[in-house]
């Protein structure tokens, strides 16, 4: 088993990470059997090992013009590859626990167990943080690494945070990520995931929204050999709103796996989530995304569409939408599609002049970038274009 001899190094006077490690014991990697893991297996960590002795740190640079950086390698913070926070931006080190709804989730402890860093950013009362702050994890292929990033925004406050992914090699990670978003607050929290074509990657986050609390957030998956990124999120007080979309190019053996739960609790809140894949190659999608409103949650206005473009007869896309509602005044609706490039608008860029394999490039490019014009900061959104058209150019 990968892990055991991390886990088996825990010193027994540890006593937090000690709990963990015999609780991720206990509990066991995720399987395929796990009604949340149908779609989705681990077996490509078995008999992995740990690391090359090799590594690879690069450093991408900057994706916004003029954000503030601050960048992790293998999990510990790179002071000399960081720059100053922005005015109402402050950074603490001390390790946080996860957050309660994780307790039956293996890779929660499994994380607490081993991770090397815990990054939490305070949004301070008030503060409107204009400069955007890309938050880099870079993983080497000497490393397994295990880190949390929590973000914490207080009363009326403004911030946007892109939280980017460089995985090199065979590299191994998980990411523990807890957001919590004050009373009259606005996160938007923009994630890129470049990973290298043997590297395993899985995040669980949860994200919880006061009375007011807006925040938008879009994943942007290029790589990866398994990728999983699973978000629970929470209505605490009325009128919250919530935006959870991405796009996915997936090629080769990749598998990409996007796993959402949304809760409304109260009434009079709104959440959107809006998913497209572009699959090639042998390919694999995985979306599973459910909405559940309690009793009273009166008002809630609940949206959620996943949509795969299918370039090859090999790709294989697994959509599992769901709602569950016990509110009876309520405006929810979920659907999935799948389907081929347009032979008529194929035919027609054809006829205009434009080769088979432009015109396909064309068509590719409009359809990811339906999903990225979601995203409401333009700078960011510009950086994300460019970075999903670069990611296709690259796997054409």
């Amino acid at each position: 088993m990968l892990f055991e001899d991390q886990l088996a190094a825990i010193p027994e006077s540890d006593v937090q990470r000690h709990a963990a490690a015999a609780k991720f014991v206990a509990l066991g990697l995720p399987t395929v059997r796990e009604e949340g893991w149908k779609y989705t297996s681990l077996g490509v960590l078995q008999g992995r090992s740990s690391g090359s002795p090799e590594a690879n740190t690069t450093v991408p640079p900057p994706l916004v013009e003029g954000a503030c950086r601050l960048v992790l390698v293998d999990g510990i913070v790179r002071d000399d590859l960081s720059t100053a926070l922005p005015h109402g931006l402050t950074v603490e080190h001390e390790p946080l626990p996860y957050h309660a709804s994780l307790e039956a989730h293996a890779i929660a402890h499994l994380n607490l167990a081993l991770r090397r860093s815990s990054v939490t950013l305070r949004v301070a009362e008030d503060a409107v943080v204009t400069t955007p702050l890309e938050v880099v994890f870079v993983g080497s292929n000497a490393a397994v690494a295990h880190t949390a990033f929590s973000v914490f925004a207080g009363h009326n406050t403004r911030a946007t945070i892109i939280e980017r992914h460089a995985c090199h090699g065979a590299f191994t990670g998980s990411m523990l990520s807890r957001i919590e978003v004050g009373p009259g607050s606005s996160v938007k929290h923009y994630r890129l995931h470049e990973s290298a074509s043997q590297a395993v990657s899985l995040a669980l986050g949860t994200v919880d929204l006061a009375r007011d609390a807006t925040y938008e957030a879009f994943s942007l998956n290029t790589g990866g050999q398994v990728t999983r990124h699973q978000t629970i999120a929470c209505f605490h007080g009325e009128g919250g709103h919530l935006e959870l979309n991405g796009a996915h190019v997936v090629d080769g053996d990749s598998h990409i796996d996007t796993t959402t739960a949304i809760r409304h609790m109260v009434p009079h809140c709104s959440s959107r989530e809006t998913y497209r894949h572009v699959m090639d190659g042998n390919g694999r999608s995985v979306f599973q995304g459910k909405i559940f409103v309690a009793e009273g949650a009166q008002k809630t206005d609940g949206f959620q569409l996943n949509q795969s473009l299918m370039l090859s007869p090999n790709a294989e896309v697994n959509a599992k939408p769901e709602l569950e509602i016990y509110a009876d005044d309520v405006k929810c609706s979920h659907g999935a599609t799948s389907g081929r490039l347009d032979a008529e608008a194929l035919f027609y860029l054809r006829s205009r002049g434009l080769g088979e394999a432009e015109a396909r490039a064309l068509l590719v490019q409009a359809f990811i970038a339906s999903a990225v014009d979601l995203i409401s900061d333009e700078a960011v959104r510009v950086a994300f274009t460019d970075r999903a058209a670069q990611a296709w150019e690259t796997k054409r």
